[in-house]
């Protein structure tokens, strides 16, 4: 008969570092191997908001997927009694997704634990629940029980199959994760560590991200989110610019190598001063083939003006795209810290260096993810865009406060606009809501034939921008709009 004085016996540290997670009917008992933990799922996935209470739709969670510690077998190890290792409570945590230029998500854990600091002991129970940039708070998404914890004050869960609620996402979609947290937790009540995982909707796993967990209410602003903290470099502007020629060009910016391509008017190289327009391209796209999809060959047989088209960072190697997003406007870094900021200076001053461009006529455009991109420069580098066309596109980080209100068209395919499960229709009217309640001038192209960059409206989009300067003071569109706007546009309101 056990006797229930003696201290709780669970799996330790194997070799290689790696935990165990052990379960016990009684308290003295000891583990000769490792089991899973068990893992509690709520099937109802709605939501409630922290201050009001009301219920919210979100994702579908499905029961019975599991959250576990790791399964390795492991030696016995003895845990102290009572609890010293980490005070139960609630805890703001944040996670960094590398992959995605570091966006973050946000979660509250509720834990319980038992042992000692440099000890070894248990996370009893760890539960998370998805916390949106706006403080709401979902229903629990998994609970891991009986995670083992190394005296080293190492652990590791994995929560498989969990459903990120739409209210609590950046695109404001549902959007299904894996999360595998490996983690060490420090005196002072806060842990830390790397995260794994998989989000299948873009095919991407989650290797190089980060995550930091403390005290609920003790958490910075923004939340941090890794064991180092957010000290993000700042980076400096190019020093020397690279020769720049029509075609394809090279520049180091914010220690990155980059290429982008430059296009000119048809006839003789202008001397005048002309606009010029930034075109991004989408999540796995390129700078030429954005350049053909927006139909800026034709357009610029008969407009005047300089056309950029910069390609997202990439990866020597294999050429690719460094990011899964492509383009850095997930991350709350919003000057000097966000390299594609630096990089939109630096071709600004440097293809102003080699063409006249006329300063007070610099505008930005892009598709998909390039629309975000777009959206996210028109928006933080105000001082300089004189107007933004983004093509289903939107804003996944909080609304900035600038003096100038940038003019913006915005354009979308509609109620099935959607690429890789992400709702554009939702974001570009979310968009349009940040807008108009920062008294920017609006306009809105639903041309409603989905994830499309229709023929028509890079007329309509040039015919915009190229209305405002960057001192203007009247909005040429306060009451109707030219012939030259599809039907289905129409001024804001």
């Amino acid at each position: 008969m056990f006797d229930r004085s003696l201290l709780l016996r669970v799996c330790a540290l194997a070799a290689m570092a790696q935990l165990a997670a052990c379960s016990s009917s009684s308290p003295s008992t000891t583990a000769k191997g490792a089991v899973a933990g068990d893992t509690t799922q709520t099937a109802d996935s709605k939501g409630q908001d922290a201050a009001s209470g009301t219920d919210t739709a979100a994702g579908d969670t499905a029961a019975g997927d599991t959250a576990a510690g790791d399964t390795t077998p492991a030696a016995d190890i003895v845990i102290p009694a009572g609890n010293t290792l980490i005070k139960d409570g609630e805890y703001y945590m944040g996670v960094q997704a590398a992959p995605f230029g570091n966006l973050k998500l946000f979660f509250k854990v509720t834990l319980t634990a038992g042992g000692a600091l440099d000890g070894g002991g248990v996370l009893k129970t760890f539960e998370i629940r998805a916390v949106s940039a706006d403080g709401w708070i979902g229903d629990p998404l998994a609970t891991a029980k009986d995670v083992a914890v190394g005296k080293d004050n190492t652990f590791k869960i994995s929560f498989d199959s969990i459903v990120l609620p739409a209210k609590t996402t950046p695109t404001g979609s549902d959007v299904p994760v894996s999360l595998v947290l490996t983690g060490v937790i420090h005196k002072d009540n806060w842990f830390c560590g790397d995260v794994d995982g998989m989000v299948p909707d873009f095919g991407q796993a989650l290797t190089g991200s980060k995550f930091r967990g403390v005290a609920w209410g003790t958490e910075k602003t923004p939340a941090e989110s890794s064991c180092e903290g957010d000290n993000n470099p700042i980076y400096t502007h190019i020093a020397t610019c690279p020769s720049i020629a029509v075609g394809t060009n090279k520049m180091n910016s914010a220690t990155r190598d980059r290429t982008f391509e430059v296009r000119l008017p048809d006839g003789p190289t202008p001397t005048e001063a002309l606009p010029l327009v930034l075109l991004y391209h989408g999540v796995g796209g390129d700078a030429p083939t954005m350049i053909t999809d927006a139909h800026y060959d034709a357009l610029m047989k008969t407009e005047k003006l300089i056309l950029v088209a910069p390609n997202s960072e990439r990866d020597p190697k294999t050429g690719k795209a460094v990011l899964k997003t492509d383009w850095y406007y997930g991350a709350s870094l919003f000057d000097m810290d966000n390299p594609d900021l630096v990089y939109f200076d630096d071709l600004v001053n440097c293809v102003s260096k080699t063409y006249q461009i006329d300063p007070k006529r610099i505008y930005v455009t892009g598709m998909s993810g390039g629309g975000l991109e777009s959206t996210f420069i028109g928006a933080n580098r105000a001082a300089v865009v004189a107007a933004a066309s983004p093509f289903s596109g939107g804003f996944l980080v909080k609304w900035p406060k600038y003096d100038h209100k940038v003019p913006f068209l915005v354009t979308w395919g509609g109620t099935e606009d959607s690429a890789y499960s992400q709702n554009f229709d939702t974001l570009a009217k979310q968009l349009i809501g940040y807008l108009l309640g920062s008294g920017n001038v609006t306009v809105q192209c639903n041309h409603g034939m989905k994830h499309t960059w229709p023929a028509e409206m890079t007329a309509a989009s040039w015919k915009f921008m190229s209305s405002f300067t960057l001192d203007s003071k009247d909005n040429p569109f306060a009451t109707s709009l030219p012939a030259v706007f599809p039907s289905y546009c129409s001024i804001s309101k």
